[in-house]
């Protein structure tokens, strides 16, 4: 019998049934079964039931990856806290928008360690301290550890760099001081090409001055350094380690130390996380992930996936890896020790969220993980329109400290430090990768020390070419650079390369070889116009420093470049010239603010130092590189650069700095001033990193 409902109550009453048994639905899926993994009490032979226990867990990863497809949306699966599960975990089941499944922690204590390190023991002594096991592993490996501290290949040199006269295309280099003992056949040439890329590739033939090696793609380029990795022969410090992949040998020089008193480890799986093509909504959290050959959660295709509240340490490859992944959420993460790249988000996979992580030590070992021109990135971003990058800390990257591309992009309140410490031509944040992006937004970011490592090109190269924000060729429109702090750079504070409609408002830029940098470059055909400038703090510290340094090819103007006004280009310790304007040439006079106010027709209302200075000891800086305001004692009586009064103390917001004039002192005691002194790391393979 067929019913009809006529009645506007029996309508409602429908309606209302209907969202009650959705929500019904919905609530049911929310809260859905725990699944527990104990690696000391745990047995696969449970069944589901019992695993729904904390006292009857499964054990092991391969038990998880038998059943992951059976799990329902809203489903979790979680990790003992303060034990240890080994292999690759394989995600082949979606959650949903509502109930994504969650692989998370329980107990008390240390996150559970998700980990591809194989402990090592049971060593045959070889010869000298050189020791050997056998070890069947996924992948070469790239990483080796010694009571937790990690250790470099082999090397020859053991510092530094060999340099060749000539070369043969892309295949073979000729050094005339090489000799043919040892013979290298077999191990690894590791070239310095450019600015910023270091290869390593196979030698296939060793014959007295001249290395034949395979795999060469890139150009490269007379009197350049190399080096040799990967090799029995290279070993002869303590912790320097070779893998033979043909006997699956793990080599291990221990100068005398017994390594039986030692904890080894070596990467033996590539990837901790992988997912099938398709899978999303899936949430981790309070989990670590320890030792990845390659990377730590690998994602392809794969919608939705949080990553919240977890620790990387020594990865190969990549910590996180998102490509063509959509709405990604990568939050409070701690990343360390990662070979390429800590956080790389590319390859089309818009709407990512990169928020409140803390990426350190990216690269500090060369050539051990990717071999490619854009690894030692703390956080890349590259074709992930809408993404925002928010609140993270990145300390201490080979290359630059933040890459990105893409449209629609923020990047704001980040803590950069010590970026580009064995590259050239980057920066602590970097946008453009040579395409056409537009509407980018880098806001209030704190960049300290910018490095610039020329070492491994030739011999009497500089060190510099780094600087605090890089926007590149090709990005064409709208570009906001403001309220951003920048110092300390061996470069560039702020470096516009052949783009336009860029705008430049509010930022202080303080010690770096140019405050300011804008360049046409011949061959491009890129003209920069449609600059604004305003209301932004240009201090040098040295004599030897520029505020604004300009070069504008033939046939441009500096009349039609856009507005500059408000700005301040301040050089205390010599105030009387600290500018350039350039055509069609590298290098010029310099020449006063008044002189750059009438040749380029702009910055009517800018200003020089309120204040000169006869020692660096009278110049202050300051930050505030926190979510709070922060109060900073002073032994006097300062102003800044717009002229303001502080006595005895600054108060600076979130994210904001002040460069302070001293003008008296409540005592003999000189101000304290930032180092500005950063010592360059070498690449040495005794396991040093930074931070």
């Amino acid at each position: 019998m067929k019913i009809t409902c006529i009645t506007r109550k029996c309508h409602l009453a429908f309606n209302s049934l209907f969202i009650i048994t959705l929500l019904l639905i919905l609530n049911t899926e929310a809260f859905g079964k725990n699944y527990y993994f104990s690696s000391s009490i745990g047995d696969d032979i449970r069944t589901s039931t019992q695993a729904q226990s904390q006292s009857t867990p499964w054990k092991t990863i391969n038990k998880l990856n038998l059943i992951f497809a059976s799990l329902l949306p809203g489903d979790s699966v979680l990790f003992k806290r303060g034990e240890t599960f080994y292999g690759t975990l394989k995600v082949t089941k979606s959650g949903t928008i509502v109930s994504p499944i969650i692989i998370a922690a329980y107990g008390t204590g240390a996150n559970p360690n998700i980990t591809g390190f194989s402990t090592i023991a049971g060593w045959t002594h070889e010869t000298g301290g050189v020791y050997s096991k056998v070890i069947t592993t996924s992948a070469k490996p790239n990483i080796l550890s010694i009571d937790d501290k990690e250790y470099a290949m082999g090397r020859y040199p053991n510092t530094g760099w060999l340099y060749f006269e000539s070369h043969s295309g892309t295949t073979s280099i000729t050094d005339n001081q090489l000799t043919n003992t040892p013979n290298w056949t077999n191990a690894n040439v590791v070239i310095r090409v450019d600015d910023w890329g270091i290869y390593r590739y196979l030698i296939t033939n060793h014959s007295t001055t001249t290395i034949t090696y395979s795999g060469g793609t890139k150009a490269i380029i007379d009197n350049y350094g190399y080096y040799i990795q990967d090799a029995l022969a290279t070993l002869d410090q303590y912790g320097e380690w070779y893998y033979n992949t043909s006997t699956s040998t793990l080599y291990v020089y221990f100068a005398g130390v017994d390594p039986s008193t030692k904890i080894t480890k070596l990467t033996s799986i590539d990837k901790l996380v992988t997912f099938t093509s398709g899978i999303d909504y899936i949430t981790f959290s309070n989990l670590s992930f320890i030792g990845a050959n390659g990377t730590g959660i690998y994602c392809n295709n794969n919608d939705y996936i949080t990553i919240k509240n977890c620790n990387f340490d020594y990865s190969g490859n990549r910590a996180i890896r998102y490509g063509q992944s959509q709405y990604g959420l990568i939050e409070n993460n701690t990343i360390n020790h990662s070979h390429d790249q800590g956080i790389a988000v590319w390859s089309l996979s818009p709407n990512a969220i990169i928020r409140n992580n803390t990426v350190k030590n990216t690269e500090m070992i060369l050539a051990h993980g990717v071999s490619d021109y854009m690894s030692g990135n703390g956080i890349f971003a590259i074709q992930c329109d809408n993404s925002l990058v928010y609140g993270n800390t990145v300390d201490s990257s080979a290359y630059c400290g933040i890459d990105m591309g893409g449209t629609n992009q923020i990047v704001r309140r980040n803590y950069v430090t010590n970026s580009m410490i064995f590259k050239q031509d980057g920066a602590a944040i970097y946008y453009g990768l040579q395409a056409t992006y537009s509407n980018m937004t880098i806001d209030s970011n704190i960049i300290i020390g910018t490095i610039g490592n020329a070492s491994g090109k030739s011999l009497g190269s500089t060190n510099g070419g780094a600087s605090g924000i890089y926007i590149d060729y090709g990005t064409s429109e709208g570009v906001l650079i403001k309220d951003n702090t920048i110092a300390n750079c061996n470069g560039h504070g702020i470096f516009n390369h052949a783009s336009r409609n860029i705008n430049i408002a509010g930022n202080t830029v303080f010690d770096c070889n140019e405050a300011l940098y804008f360049q046409e470059t011949p061959g491009l055909g890129l003209s920069i116009n449609n600059m604004t400038v305003v209301s932004n703090k240009f201090i040098a510290k040295l004599s030897t420093q520029l505020t604004v340094w300009s070069r504008l090819n033939t046939g441009n103007v500096y009349t039609g470049l856009g507005t500059f006004n408000n700005n301040y280009y301040a050089r205390p310790i010599n105030d009387s010239t600290s500018t350039k304007a350039l055509i069609s040439a590298w290098n010029g006079p310099e020449i006063s603010l008044s002189s750059w106010k009438s040749y380029t027709g702009q910055d009517a209302y800018s200003n020089k130092s309120p204040k000169s200075i006869t020692s660096l000891n009278d110049i202050r800086f300051e930050y505030n590189a926190t979510k709070e305001n922060k109060t900073i004692a002073l032994p006097g009586t300062y102003i800044d650069i717009s002229g303001n009064t502080y006595v005895n103390s600054i108060t600076l917001k979130p994210y904001t700095s002040a460069v302070l004039l001293i003008t008296s002192t409540n005592s003999n005691t000189p101000p304290t001033i930032l180092n500005q002194n950063i010592q360059l790391k070498e690449n040495t393979p005794n396991g040093t990193t930074i931070g």
